[in-house]
């Protein structure tokens, strides 16, 4: 990442951050690679909140998680409205919403049919850090 520690790449990040967002329930949390599709970011995670309160609260975790990997937003977007959010951290763009404006704007349909999409099975660390969790 262009301003984050060596320890880490966008990709392990972005990774991370899905985690860290389904654990905070972010609900419907989608990563989609852009790598070589897109001149302005590597990678959109898309997460969908509850409520604006939610999808606040999101926002300020995005931007602390970041801040702990050593990751500093470029610029946040739409907090104030709390629909829909965005928060720029170079080659991760988070765009967290409430459900009617993720329909709405299908950010997912529209990036991710021109591009892959990470899941578990296409990542590694994904894969790993689900096998690694406690069972409830």
């Amino acid at each position: 990442m262009t301003n984050s520690r060596d320890a880490i790449n966008s990709e392990q990040f972005v990774e991370l951050l899905k985690n860290h967002l389904d654990d905070r329930k972010g609900e419907e949390v989608q990563v989609i690679d852009l790598r070589g599709r897109s001149a302005f970011t590597d990678f959109f995670i898309i997460a969908t909140g509850r409520s604006s309160t939610h999808v606040g609260s999101l926002a300020d975790e995005v931007d602390r998680f970041a801040h702990e990997h050593g990751i500093h937003a470029q610029g946040v977007e739409g907090r104030g409205e709390g629909g829909w959010v965005l928060v720029d951290l170079g080659d991760v763009v988070a765009h967290l919403f409430q459900r009617e404006i993720r329909k709405q704007y299908d950010l997912d349909r529209l990036w991710g049919e021109a591009s892959q999409v990470l899941d578990k099975a296409q990542s590694p660390v994904l894969a790993t850090a689900e096998a690694s969790e406690p069972e409830a």
